[in-house]
């Protein structure tokens, strides 16, 4: 009964990662929509007040969000709106052979997938690491020493809406995280930094 519980939140999950992001880029017919991701849209303009600001200026806040356990934090400005997107899935085991985050990771690429086709998948030991055994994966996850993540976007031949530039999946020590960035984000980070030195 606990498999069955387990397996039932997981494609819950899912189906809310898929539908949530299909259900913002509804609109009145023939109206060219923004794209949409976790809940949130391009350009779209956030009330609430930021929790910070990131190297660039760009203010954040973090919301609850069913697909994952840590949340979305949303990147955004007043004069540009949502510009990027990160979803964020704890990951706590702390087994030498990655399980848990391999299958994690493997869980929210096939998500993405499924809605955005085509991908290019990063899965390897970087040069010259000492950690070079099975049983030390995630020693070399921990030390920086190994890349997995999987990218979408032109070159990679996906299947992404005028508005979304790509999506990344990648995986470090304690999080499994999934990044949607906006074609506004440059400008986004140009408005941050301007404001930055505005209070100089």
């Amino acid at each position: 009964m606990k498999a069955i519980t387990i397996i039932a939140a997981v494609l819950f999950a899912s189906l809310a990662f898929t539908q949530e992001a299909e259900s913002k880029t509804e609109g009145n017919e023939g109206e060219p929509q923004p794209p949409c991701a976790l809940g949130y849209c391009k350009g779209q303009k956030i009330d609430k007040l930021a929790e910070g600001e990131n190297d660039t200026g760009v203010r954040y806040i973090t919301v609850d969000h069913r697909a994952f356990s840590y949340g979305v934090v949303a990147y955004f400005t007043e004069e540009t709106g949502v510009c990027s997107l990160r979803g964020l899935e704890v990951i706590t085991s702390i087994y030498g052979g990655g399980a848990a985050h391999k299958g994690a990771y493997k869980h929210f690429r096939d998500r993405v997938a499924a809605k955005y086709g085509e991908y290019i998948e990063l899965d390897y030991l970087h040069d010259g690491s000492v950690y070079d055994a099975d049983y030390q994966w995630l020693d070399s996850l921990r030390a920086k020493e190994r890349t997995l993540a999987a990218t979408w976007h032109e070159l990679a031949g996906s299947t992404l809406p005028d508005g979304l530039e790509g999506i990344k999946v990648d995986t470090t020590e304690n999080f499994i995280t999934v990044d949607y960035e906006f074609d506004n984000l440059d400008e986004c980070n140009m408005v941050g930094e301007a404001n930055q030195s505005d209070g100089f």
